[in-house]
């Protein structure tokens, strides 16, 4: 797995700093990619049991930075998240064609610059 993240592997799953790893959470979620401090930081995939799921950036646990969270409806969001939230600019296609392109905070559009 270290081809593919920018930090080695983790010896085993109890020492998770400073590497990257595949975990199995007791949810049926999963993630892998980079760990530091035990939690998730870098870059990585985490996959709910639903199926729907993130890959991009992580900063201490949370999904921040450039990323694409894909919905189990066909949905699909493109642009920045902060701390776990669609925040800054990015794109929100559904499943339907639809598009809302502009600025997101907190999870919304606040400012739309194009509308499909």
């Amino acid at each position: 797995m270290g081809s593919v993240f920018a930090l080695p592997d983790c010896p085993d799953n109890s020492a998770l700093h400073n590497c990257s790893a595949s975990v199995e959470l007791d949810s049926g979620s999963q993630y892998v990619g980079d760990f530091v401090n035990g939690l998730y930081e870098g870059q990585g995939e985490y996959t709910y049991s639903d199926g729907e799921g993130y890959v991009g950036a992580f900063l201490e646990g949370k999904f921040h930075g450039q990323g694409v969270y894909s919905y189990v409806n066909g949905d699909k969001y493109v642009g920045e998240f902060k701390l776990g939230k669609k925040s800054g600019r990015g794109v929100y296609t559904r499943a339907d064609g639809s598009v809302e392109r502009g600025v997101f905070l907190d999870g919304r559009l606040i400012y739309e610059s194009e509308r499909k």
